[in-house]
């Protein structure tokens, strides 16, 4: 295992790339059907617009490149989010470094983010979003740290700082914290101090204003529409009472413990000895971890104060992603020196490798053998089957209107000439861009034979009135999922043609 360890710390920029690389070609070969958030990235990366409702524009801006660059497909959707990842783990290398690591002091605490559910399983399962946000907070830390605890400040670095920033927040909203916590960390030391009054800093404010000025502006005019479904989210509606304040710290706690138990525990078990030696650290570790443990403290302090003013019940866990990521580092630079037996080390690195190769099959196996679920997941939408009905429908152009999900965004994919609507997913504006043929509307069985009257309303929005129109197919999709023997997706459909639409 000494061996092993070895050879992953000599080519860990190689092997990482091939790990991630290998997760993005095993999602392509899984299935041509999306999950809830590729189907989002489908639909809504069709267009570039300054926003998309509750989140920020970035991964959409991104995903619309990719589409460009490689074409609309499972792969652009899969290999952009592969990037991502891979940043956050380079990003965590380069982050150890800055705070005086050595090489395999990096490796492991980059690598440690295998212990990490949330980043090692979910991430790759099914996050968009909450993955550019990890990524670029990442990137956004990593920079702060080069410019605390290099020898000289370089303008090229608060010029990426800044760049990271405005990245940041256009990633999520959320990030927010990071900065004012990473402002916060600075201010405790006389030479992080000095960095941050230093006059260039305004040039990395400078960047990060301009970068994300343009979406801010738009947020300006549908504050609404970007903000209250992430204040939904929150669950604080309610009055605020002693009962609801102890829901909400206890639904942190949750969240906060789910993130750290597994990493913190694969430390202890392993390294422990690095940790109750109490190891003398260089003078650089020691003040860069005292600036991790301070904005990691000052992330806590402010969500600690938004659960107590809000009294929120509601937290997320994949909200806490982006903001602890590099807890994981803090243990690791804290535990892995010489002190620690070689034994000792080669375990820890055997548990990454296992945790590694156990989240890897859990992404394929309820793909494969769904049964494992009792259920079908969306990745077993029969989207190649359905999309061969239509053709045998003689439906090859036209729109698609409908409010699941995982069929709307895997259709679009599979068949770029409709334009597929899926109310929910669509950005403002984006509903006018309907095609002018045919319109097909799908529901699940289970909502009955008639039409429902939200997607009816949603017709008459892009131009359909359905009760005018007196010449409309109905029928129904009876089609087994991928992989499973049980129930099929059964849903009914109704075909209105172009002359119903209103000019």
């Amino acid at each position: 295992m000494t061996r092993v360890r070895e050879f992953i710390e000599q080519h860990f920029f190689v092997l990482v790339a091939l790990y991630v690389l290998g997760k993005v070609l095993m999602r392509v070969q899984l299935s041509p059907a999306l999950a809830w958030d590729e189907s989002e990235a489908a639909l809504q990366a069709q267009y570039l617009l300054l926003g998309y409702g509750s989140q920020p524009p970035l991964y959409m801006w991104m995903q619309y490149a990719m589409f460009r660059v490689l074409g609309e497909s499972v792969l652009a959707i899969a290999l952009l989010k592969g990037l991502l990842i891979l940043c956050v783990y380079y990003g965590a290398y380069a982050a150890a470094r800055a705070i005086g690591a050595d090489r395999a002091q990096a490796v492991w605490s980059s690598l440690a983010l295998l212990l990490v559910p949330l980043f090692a399983f979910e991430a790759h399962r099914d996050l968009s979003h909450t993955v550019a946000a990890t990524a670029f907070a990442t990137l956004t830390v990593m920079f702060a740290l080069r410019l605390a605890f290099a020898a000289q400040a370089r303008t090229l670095d608060y010029a990426g700082l800044g760049l990271a920033i405005g990245l940041s927040l256009l990633s999520k909203y959320n990030l927010v914290p990071v900065v004012i916590a990473l402002v916060v960390a600075a201010l405790g030391a006389r030479k992080t101090r000095a960095r941050l009054l230093d006059r260039r800093t305004a040039l990395a404010i400078g960047i990060a204003v301009l970068v994300v000025l343009p979406h801010y502006l738009w947020v300006i005019s549908h504050w609404d529409l970007a903000f209250q479904g992430n204040f939904d989210k929150l669950d604080a509606s309610g009055p605020w009472t002693f009962a609801a304040l102890g829901a909400g710290l206890l639904e942190f706690c949750e969240g906060l413990a789910g993130f750290v138990i597994l990493p913190a525990l694969g430390v202890l078990a392993w390294l422990r000895p690095g940790w109750t030696a109490m190891i003398a650290l260089p003078e650089g570790m020691q003040q860069g971890l005292a600036f991790m443990h301070r904005h990691l403290a000052a992330i806590t302090l402010m969500l600690l104060a938004l659960v107590v003013v809000t009294a929120s019940n509601s937290f997320r866990d994949r909200w806490l992603l982006p903001l602890y990521v590099l807890l994981p580092l803090v243990l690791v630079c804290r535990c892995w020196y010489a002190e620690v037996s070689a034994k000792r080390r080669n375990g820890f690195v055997a548990t990454l490798l296992i945790a590694a190769a156990l989240q890897t099959a859990a992404l394929a196996a309820p793909v494969i053998w769904p049964e494992i679920k009792g259920k079908p997941g969306r990745l077993n939408f029969p989207v190649e089957e359905l999309a061969r009905e239509l053709e045998d429908m003689d439906f090859v152009a036209g729109s698609v209107l409908t409010e699941l999900h995982s069929l709307g965004g895997s259709l679009r994919l599979r068949n770029p000439a409709l334009s597929v609507i899926v109310p929910r997913l669509m950005p403002v504006g984006a509903s006018s861009l309907a095609g002018d043929g045919e319109l097909l509307v799908v529901w699940e069985a289970w909502q009955g034979d008639g039409l429902p009257a939200s997607l009816a309303r949603a017709a008459k929005g892009i131009g359909y009135p359905t009760g005018a129109c007196a010449t409309v197919e109905t029928g129904r999709f009876t089609i087994p999922f991928r992989n499973w023997a049980g129930k099929p997706f059964d849903a009914f459909y109704a075909r209105y043609p172009a002359a119903c639409r209103m000019r």
